[in-house]
C-alpha cells in the first residue's frame, strides 16, 4: 500500500473592502472619522484590518491617504488605500468693533472702529474690507459694508454697521 501527503497550502491574499466613502473628505482642522474597512480571505471575514495612520492629520489642505493591512494565517497579506481630501469649507466670521448703529455729530470727523475676522484655519490673519462712505458734512445715515474671504476662497457672510450723522445746529424758529 502506497501513502501520498497531500499538503493544501493557501495562496490566496486576503481582500479588502473599503467602507465606503472613497474618496472621503473632511473639513481642514477637524477630527476624521474613518469609516473603516473589512476583510474577507477564501469567503471568510477575518480580521481585524488595520489602519494607518489611526488619527489622520487634517490640519493642512490637500489629499491624505490612509492605508489599510491586514494577513491571514498563512501570511498572506493584501493592502488598500482611502484618500480623505482635507477642504476648508468654513468661511471666516466678521465682528464689528465698537457701536452698532453709531451716532456722531455733523462736522466731526468719523473714526472708523472697524472689524475683526476669525476664521478656523487663517485665525485671525484676514483683514475685513470695508466700503461705503460717511460724510460727516451732510447730517443722515449712512451705512458700511464688511466683507471678508480666507485663502481657501470661502466668503464671510457681509456685516454692515449703520452710522448716523446727526444735525447739530440749533434750530431757526420764526414767529
Amino acid at each position: 500500500q502506497v501513502t501520498r501527503t497531500v499538503t493544501v497550502k493557501d495562496t490566496e491574499d486576503p481582500i479588502i473592502t473599503i467602507n465606503p466613502p472613497n474618496p472621503d473628505s473632511v473639513n481642514q482642522g477637524a477630527v476624521y472619522n474613518d469609516p473603516g474597512a473589512t476583510a474577507t480571505d477564501n469567503g471568510s471575514s477575518i480580521g481585524p484590518v488595520v489602519a494607518s495612520p489611526t488619527n489622520l492629520d487634517t490640519s493642512n489642505a490637500g489629499p491624505a491617504t490612509i492605508t489599510y493591512t491586514i494577513s491571514d494565517a498563512e501570511g498572506n497579506s493584501a493592502t488598500a488605500t482611502r484618500t480623505v481630501n482635507v477642504v476648508d469649507t468654513t468661511p471666516p466670521v466678521i465682528t464689528l468693533l465698537g457701536a452698532n448703529p453709531l451716532l456722531i455729530n455733523q462736522g466731526t470727523t468719523y473714526n472708523e472702529p472697524g472689524a475683526s475676522v476669525t476664521d478656523n484655519v487663517d485665525g485671525n490673519s484676514i483683514t475685513a474690507v470695508i466700503s461705503g462712505n460717511v460724510d460727516t458734512s451732510v447730517p443722515g445715515t449712512y451705512t458700511r459694508s464688511y466683507d471678508a474671504v480666507d485663502t481657501a476662497g470661502n466668503t464671510a457672510i457681509q456685516v454692515t454697521r449703520t452710522v448716523t450723522v446727526k444735525d447739530t445746529e440749533d434750530p431757526i424758529i420764526t414767529i
